[in-house]
């Protein structure tokens, strides 16, 4: 595709070289003593001069690289949000988030790369007028994330693999009739880069949640059919007969669809935390710089 932004490093080569360049400034200290010097000149200074100014050059340097990583990374999935249609800010400081028009309909885009305990993860909303829950997701987790919520049959779908919950069973068997909100479920639920996904239908949405999906996958041609997807499936729902006690959205489901954005609050309350402890190490060295009583 024309104007293809540079795929992102693989993260195994960014964590050899920033390894590579730790370890050069680790050994960098023993250059005072291969050095050739004058006898007269101390090599324990030079070591300690030649350590500061390895650690002056490296630290920056590594996370100079890592800043380019990331910079990459997020550079990458911006050309795929935008190629769908969405236009991006940032979202938590490392992360993207996107919003526009997709078939007429309201869409929400949120990707955060991945964190100390959590993997990297994609979220798409699109708005419907549906009034009901249902959740989708390869059969062998399907009924994590939809507890108390029954199965419904599928295997005479055609859709074996795919394991489906849903609040009102009636009403989800009429939706999974039509050949192309089955077509949609099927496409949306599978994986295409051995990620985890979990599609679902919420009272007022229809989602697509992806977790452990590396940057590099996240491509128009994964975005742009998905969107496609979420579109026809939110279309087909509303077709569908209503169900017969319709469903009302709670207050995390409206929260986590418009979420806001996050990102500066938390970076103002980490240059505060950095300026508070900074300014507490500045009153300790000067107290015990006094001299005793």
């Amino acid at each position: 595709m024309a104007g293809l932004p540079p795929r992102p490093w693989s993260r195994r080569k960014v964590a050899f070289v920033a390894l590579g360049m730790f370890v050069a400034m680790l050994c960098a200290p023993s250059l005072g003593d291969a050095l050739p010097l004058p006898r007269r000149v101390d090599r324990g200074a030079v070591r300690v001069k030649v350590a500061l100014a390895s650690l002056a050059l490296g630290l920056p340097g590594i996370l100079g690289l890592l800043w380019l990583d990331a910079r990459r990374r997020k550079r990458f999935v911006a050309f795929a949000l935008r190629a769908a249609g969405l236009t991006t800010e940032s979202y938590m400081l490392r992360g993207l988030q996107g919003s526009g028009l997709v078939a007429g309909r309201p869409m929400r885009a949120f990707w955060l790369p991945p964190q100390r305990y959590a993997p990297s993860s994609l979220e798409l909303h699109v708005e419907s007028h549906v009034g009901a829950r249902l959740v989708a997701k390869l059969a062998a987790g399907a009924r994590h994330g939809a507890p108390g919520m029954p199965d419904v049959p599928v295997s005479d779908l055609g859709l074996d693999h795919v394991g489906v919950t849903a609040d009102d069973v009636a009403w989800a068997r009429g939706l999974l009739n039509d050949p192309t909100a089955r077509q949609a479920v099927l496409s949306l639920a599978t994986p295409v880069a051995g990620e985890a996904r979990w599609m679902s239908v919420e009272p007022g949405a229809v989602h697509l949640r992806i977790a452990g999906i590396q940057a590099d996958d996240i491509t128009p041609g994964l975005l742009v059919p998905a969107t496609v997807s979420l579109d026809a499936l939110a279309s087909a729902a509303e077709r569908a007969t209503p169900p017969s006690v319709p469903a009302q959205p709670t207050s995390l489901e409206v929260m986590l669809r418009t979420r806001r954005n996050l990102g500066v609050v938390v970076a103002v309350a980490a240059i505060g935390l950095l300026v508070l402890l900074a300014g507490g190490g500045a009153v300790v060295a000067l107290l015990a710089s006094r001299p005793g009583r």
